[in-house]
C-alpha cells in the first residue's frame, strides 16, 4: 500500500485510477474498502512499475533507504514514519518498508501490502466484543511484535485497535508509525487518541516510555473483551470509572491501565506475563 500524506482530504489524487505515481501504478482504495482515508493519509493499493528480486514489493536495503530520506525534510509526520520503519526491518507483524519518494508535492510510503482488516473491525464483526480466550489468541503475537519493536528502542505511541492489522490468518499486524519515537523523545503531536493515549502523553512534563505503549496495548485489549472503548485519561482522573473487566483478565488490565506509570508492567513481556501468555 502508498500512503499520501496530505492534509486536504479531497486532493487531488482522490481521482487516481491505476495511474503512475513514481516507480508504481496506483489505484486509490475507497472508504468503504479494507484501507481507507486517514486524517493523515489516503491510501492507495500499488504495484511496482519494475520487479526487483523477483518479488514485486521487494524490501530495498537499509542503506539505499537511508540515502534518500534527504526527501523528506519537508514532511516530518512522512520521514518519522519512514525512519522507524527502516529500524524496525524484519520483525515479524510490522509490514516491512517497499519504498518512498516525493512526488506531486507531497510525499509517500509504501509497505508491503496486507490483506486484512481492522482490529476494531474485527471486533465489530464478531458482535462487538471477544471472549478473553479468543482475544489473547488473536493479540498474542502482537506482544512478541511490540516488544521487538521496544528492543530496537522506538516507541509506537499510537496503538489503537484502528491501528492494528488482522490478516485472513488471524496474524496481527501493527500499523501508522508516524507518531514513533525513540525512547528518550519528549516530543508531542496532534495525535492523541482518547481512550487509547496513555495520560503522560497529555502532558508536556512527563516523557513517554516503554509503559505507555503497555497502557496502550491495555487498553486496546479491554476495548477487546468489554466492548466498550476506555474512557480518556483525563475522564479517567476525573473520576470514570473503567466497565466491568472479565475476572481473569482484571488484575492485568488494571495493572497496564493504572494511571501512574510507576504501577504498571514495565515492559510489554511483563505484561504478558501477568496475562499468562
Amino acid at each position: 500500500m502508498v500512503e499520501r500524506h496530505a492534509r486536504d482530504p479531497q486532493h487531488r489524487h482522490a481521482a487516481l485510477q491505476f495511474q503512475r505515481l513514481g516507480r508504481m501504478s496506483v489505484r486509490r482504495v475507497g472508504t468503504n474498502a479494507l484501507f481507507c482515508s486517514a486524517a493523515l493519509a489516503t491510501i492507495f493499493l500499488a504495484k511496482q512499475l519494475v520487479e526487483r528480486s523477483c518479488y514485486i514489493l521487494s524490501l530495498q536495503s537499509r542503506k539505499t533507504v537511508e540515502r534518500q530520506m534527504h526527501l523528506f525534510q519537508r514532511h516530518g509526520h512522512c520521514i518519522r514514519e519512514a525512519q522507524a520503519l527502516v529500524k524496525l526491518s524484519g520483525i515479524d507483524g510490522v509490514p516491512p518498508l517497499v519504498d518512498f519518494f516525493e512526488a506531486n508535492g507531497t510525499a509517500y510510503i509504501a509497505t508491503e501490502y496486507v490483506l486484512s482488516a481492522t482490529f476494531s473491525d474485527y471486533i465489530d464483526d464478531s458482535g462487538g466484543k471477544l471472549a478473553p480466550e479468543e482475544a489473547l489468541l488473536v493479540l498474542r503475537p502482537l506482544f512478541s511484535t511490540l516488544a521487538a519493536v521496544h528492543e530496537r528502542g522506538v516507541l509506537h505511541l499510537d496503538v489503537s485497535p484502528d491501528n492494528i492489522l488482522i490478516g485472513a490468518d488471524l496474524t496481527p499486524y501493527l500499523i501508522d508509525f508516524g507518531t514513533a519515537g525513540a525512547l528518550d523523545t519528549r516530543r508531542r503531536e496532534s495525535s492523541l487518541k482518547d481512550g487509547y493515549s496513555a495520560p503522560e502523553l497529555y502532558s508536556v512534563h512527563f516523557p513517554p516510555t516503554v509503559r505507555s505503549d503497555v497502557y496502550s496495548l491495555g487498553a486496546v485489549l479491554y476495548r477487546a473483551v468489554t466492548g466498550f472503548r476506555p474512557p480518556s485519561a483525563p475522564e479517567r482522573a476525573r473520576g470514570h470509572a473503567l466497565a466491568v473487566i472479565p475476572e481473569t483478565l482484571e488484575t492485568a488490565l488494571c495493572a497496564a491501565m493504572s494511571l501512574s506509570p510507576a504501577r504498571r508492567p514495565a515492559s510489554i513481556r511483563a505484561f504478558a506475563d501477568i496475562l499468562g501468555l
